[in-house]
């Protein structure tokens, strides 16, 4: 009940916004085509994308299903496979307006372990449908404005077969915590680059909120974990700021390439229940951890394809993250770090 009211409102603002549109002169309404405005920026963790990472992530005993390996280290993958199914594109002269349907998969994979080379997580992302407006200015530094709004949103994850037989086999307390809520999300853009090959700085403020904030971001069940011990969470949104610019013209482009420069800024929730590592003496130590709002950086920089030809909406970027684990169970882990190397396609 405590997000009704200003979901309503913010719906209705939709409504509005596309009967707005048929006051202008020029207006497109199509079925089941993508939109050319609104885009995911490529640094946003929760982009239904196609993007391909691998690279190195900090070692931790929750995931290191492996105990030979005591780097710092581990070779890991994140594939992502998410899409944007359209739905609805309305297009005016001064306005656009767009529903679609985002869904996404995002696993990480320690693909070099000799033995099963595990999957470590699985998150499940599905929006009940995503609302786009844009709306462009005259004249001014800011070009255009634009809201996305996703009434209804699900995650929830899945953590490896073979991290939970580990965990249960070395008598972990907590062996498996099921991440898995609902929520909606709200964004501000501003100067949103319109899938033209220009020169462009785009930022986007935004942030989710939890539909049930008592149920907090994760549930536990008494048998694969101290259920008595373990809190629910009381942080109830995550916010988040993000940035990116391209540019085709500058010395680090080409006629067929431009440089691509993303980040995000997510001020994510860190999960409050304990924290285990491996005593060398044998057993585990459990560390007490809060819950607490934790600073989360992703930075993508790279190339973008530009041509006409299939490899068009490809990049390929340096990537590096630091701050809490972002992967289902592993977000009570305040000390993630991951640098490595990301295909992305977009839709």
């Amino acid at each position: 009940m405590k997000y009704q009211l200003p979901l309503l409102v913010l719906l209705l603002l939709g409504i509005s916004f596309h009967q707005a549109n048929a006051q202008e002169g020029k207006v497109k309404t199509t079925f089941f085509k993508q939109r050319p405005f609104g885009k995911y920026f490529i640094s946003d963790y929760y982009a239904p994308i196609v993007n391909l990472s691998s690279g190195f992530a900090l070692n931790n005993d929750e995931y290191n299903i492996n105990l030979s390996r005591d780097q710092n280290y581990l070779f890991l993958t994140e594939p992502l496979l998410g899409a944007e199914i359209p739905i609805y594109l309305r297009q005016g002269e001064k306005s656009s307006f767009a529903l679609s349907f985002p869904i996404s998969f995002y696993t990480i994979l320690d693909i070099l372990e000799e033995r099963t080379a595990p999957i470590l997580n699985t998150d499940y992302r599905v929006g009940g449908f995503e609302m786009n407006y844009l709306h462009h200015l005259s004249q001014g530094p800011i070009k255009n404005f634009g809201i996305k709004l996703i009434p209804i949103f699900h995650e929830s994850t899945h953590l490896g077969d073979e991290i939970t037989i580990m965990r249960r086999r070395d008598s972990f307390p907590t062996a498996r915590i099921n991440p898995s809520y609902e929520s909606f999300e709200l964004a501000f853009l501003v100067n949103d680059a319109h899938s033209k090959v220009e020169r462009n700085h785009s930022l986007k403020l935004g942030s989710r909120f939890l539909f049930k904030p008592k149920k907090g971001w994760y549930v536990v069940s008494a048998s694969e974990a101290d259920s008595a011990s373990i809190l629910p969470s009381k942080r109830g949104f995550e916010p988040y700021l993000q940035y990116q610019f391209q540019d085709p013209i500058g010395f680090l482009a080409s006629k067929d390439v431009m440089l691509v420069v993303s980040l995000e800024a997510r001020l994510r929730v860190r999960y409050g229940y304990p924290i285990y590592e491996r005593n060398p003496a044998g057993g585990l130590i459990e560390i007490p951890n809060e819950e607490a709002f934790q600073p989360s950086f992703n930075l993508l920089a790279g190339w973008r394809f530009t041509n006409q030809n299939e490899l068009r909406r490809l990049g390929i970027y340096f990537r590096a993250y630091s701050g809490v684990n972002p992967h289902g169970q592993f977000r009570n882990l305040p000390k993630y770090q991951f640098f490595g190397f990301s295909f992305v396609y977009e839709n």
